[in-house]
């Protein structure tokens, strides 16, 4: 099968294969349908209400994730993930629909508690699904390197699905209105709906006792079940060294996208190409150079270990936030055509996020799947993103009044500290796994004897 030589999963049993291939599908879908109004959502704020409220705006949208976004993980845990991305989607669909009609700060806080709500629910969900599920049907994956070359294609596929749906998105603005890309938008999140109740659904596969961590002692039914599972998640991260580092620094680093994706990302778009026609371009040539890079990024993710997830943020980090500095510098934004910034905003990217940013992301991916207990996996998961929240919260309304004061360049050093802060405990938490020294409680040490006990399983 095509698509199967194309993931390079034919070695996989058939319900690893066909998992796989469900996750490839969902993901292109999703990319393919949601990301038509990607490019603008954030111009359309700026334009609307500046970027000090939009700065705002993000942080509500922050606020009300990182109130919902572990309790829904845990619900995720509970009832599974199929249930949580369906409200997910009502969410962001009505959300949309708000925004197709949008002229006020008001309207601007109403989508952003809708899209917060959304957020907390698809955030970690699917990734669980499908590593629990992964892990459940694989038994000759080692070092998950098979698993890892596997997302990377599939990320190198969606770049596909993205430029074919900003070019879409941006036709649609120039030809008709923003308003009507979000007015469709949010009838293609309903559509979606009807995917997830169809395929996203948690593999039954007969398992050993022994190799399942109860979430407390014995079977709970109702809510004692699910407060299992919230506190169950939170105990892992506070039983190791390993844990509370690691997951902090994610969470941390994190933060940096937000910052980067809601303030920078699209008015350096738009200021190299003049219009919303032209930022499309710019982000879809960045996409589909993004293919053949993606393909060389999974062949060498399987030649690495994931020892070397730190050193890969590291040259992420010293090569990516000097070229953007130094171009915005050299090749001022003035929101016409420049072909100059234009290249090399392209260069830029390609370079740094869709080859050595991406390299890192495919060993992190590779890291969790073992590191993380699929009991608690989708709390755990959306415990990483409330932590984001928890930072994103104070620092988008920071470094929107500081980018509308300082402009961009000011913008780029609030987003340079937070990696690197991330940056150092991702590093701290790696240096505890590696030197074994990270478990120092005992839910920490269940938990490592859960992974090895799931290992010899398979």
């Amino acid at each position: 099968m095509i698509i199967n030589k194309f993931l390079g999963i034919q070695d996989l049993s058939p319900e690893a294969k066909s998992l796989l291939r469900t996750f490839f599908s969902f993901t292109f879908i999703n990319s393919l349908l949601m990301s038509i109004s990607g490019t603008f959502f954030a111009l359309n704020a700026i334009d609307k209400i500046g970027f000090a409220l939009t700065g705002v705006m993000m942080s509500v949208i922050l606020l009300t994730q990182f109130i919902f976004d572990y309790p829904s993980g845990s619900l995720g845990d509970y009832v599974g993930q199929r249930w949580i991305l369906t409200i997910g989607y009502l969410c962001f669909g009505f959300g949309f629909l708000v925004l197709s009609m949008a002229e006020t700060f008001t309207h601007f806080l109403v989508i952003a508690l809708a899209n917060g709500f959304g957020n907390a629910q698809f955030s970690g969900a699917i990734d669980t699904w499908l590593d629990s599920n992964y892990k459940k049907v694989d038994s000759i994956d080692k070092d998950r390197k098979i698993y890892g070359y596997a997302r990377s294609q599939v990320g190198t596929f969606n770049n596909l699905a993205l430029a074919a749906s900003y070019m879409f998105g941006g036709f649609l603005s120039v030809t008709f209105s923003r308003q009507a890309v979000f007015f469709l938008q949010a009838w293609f999140s309903l559509i979606l709906v009807s995917f997830v109740l169809l395929k996203i659904k948690n593999i039954t596969i007969e398992i050993s006792k022994s190799d399942v961590e109860i979430p407390s002692n014995g079977k709970e039914e109702g809510i004692n079940s699910y407060f299992a599972y919230i506190k169950g998640g939170m105990r892992f991260m506070m039983s190791s060294k390993a844990a509370f580092f690691l997951i902090l620094g994610i969470g941390i680093l994190t933060t940096t996208w937000w910052i980067w994706g809601s303030l920078i990302l699209f008015p350096l778009y738009y200021g190299y190409s003049g219009d919303d026609m032209g930022a499309n371009l710019l982000r879809t040539i960045i996409m589909l150079n993004g293919v053949p890079l993606g393909l060389l990024v999974s062949k060498f993710s399987k030649k690495i270990s994931t020892k070397n997830y730190p050193l890969m943020l590291l040259i992420f980090l010293f090569l990516f936030f000097p070229a953007v500095i130094s171009l915005f510098i050299l090749v001022p934004l003035e929101n016409r055509v420049n072909l100059i910034g234009f290249v090399a905003t392209i260069v830029i990217i390609n370079i740094s996020v869709s080859t050595i940013f991406r390299t890192a992301e495919i060993l992190r991916m590779r890291l969790l799947v073992d590191f993380v207990p699929s009991e608690y996996r989708n709390s755990i998961y959306s415990l990483i993103p409330t932590i984001t929240a928890l930072f994103g919260i104070p620092l988008l309304p920071i470094a929107g009044q500081i980018i509308d004061s300082f402009g961009l360049i000011a913008g780029m050093a609030v987003i340079l500290t937070v990696f690197s802060t991330g940056f150092m405990f991702i590093t701290t938490g790696t240096h505890f796994m590696k030197s074994g020294s990270g478990v120092d409680s005992l839910e920490g040490q269940m938990a490592l004897k859960a992974s090895k006990k799931a290992e010899v399983a398979h």
